[in-house]
């Protein structure tokens, strides 16, 4: 016979194994000024869906599906988020990253500006995300969710250099 605790922590969608948190957050920072090259005739938006094809495939989360397991599944967003984005001014800017010739063709030969980018990060959101409890037993569960998403990705190196940071995680509670 359960116990009416077992049923409640059940209803609730954990069991005596596993803790489930509901709409994980979890943010990167990136550095606090990227510049970036792009076609002079792209807009924010042509920007952000430009950054979005280019660099999401590279990023952590999608390098890790093995290691999240069951919880991949439940990966409901991914993208990046940032302060501001404006063009710098002179022609003479170096970028920190070059455009991708092979992404739009149609804009090879056309003129290209810098666009700086600021307080960058790179987001994933989960549905809701099951921990193991033997997993968390001796920390608490902001420290054991950094040192799983501290450590995912890692062997893959990105353009964008990505910092996570324990405030950055958050969760329905």
């Amino acid at each position: 016979m359960k116990r009416i605790s077992k049923y409640l922590l059940e209803a609730l969608g954990d069991s005596e194994d596993q803790t489930v948190i509901q709409n994980l957050e979890v943010k990167w920072n990136g550095p606090n000024e990227l510049l970036l090259q792009v076609p002079e005739a792209y807009s924010e938006s042509d920007t952000q869906i430009y950054m979005d094809d280019i660099f999401l495939k590279d990023m952590p989360i999608e390098q890790s599906e093995q290691a999240l397991g069951k919880n991949f599944k439940e990966l409901t967003d991914e993208y990046f988020e940032y302060e501001s984005m404006d063009m710098t001014q002179g022609t003479m800017q170096k970028a920190d990253i070059l455009w991708d010739d092979h992404y739009d063709q149609s804009m090879n030969g056309t003129n290209m500006v810098v666009v700086r980018i600021r307080g960058l990060k790179y987001c994933v959101t989960f549905n809701q995300f099951t921990v193991e409890k033997s997993m968390s037993d001796d920390e608490d569960m902001r420290d054991l969710l950094f040192n799983l998403f501290d450590g995912i990705g890692t062997e893959n190196k990105t353009e964008i250099e990505l910092v996570l940071n324990k405030e950055n995680i958050t969760w329905d509670e």
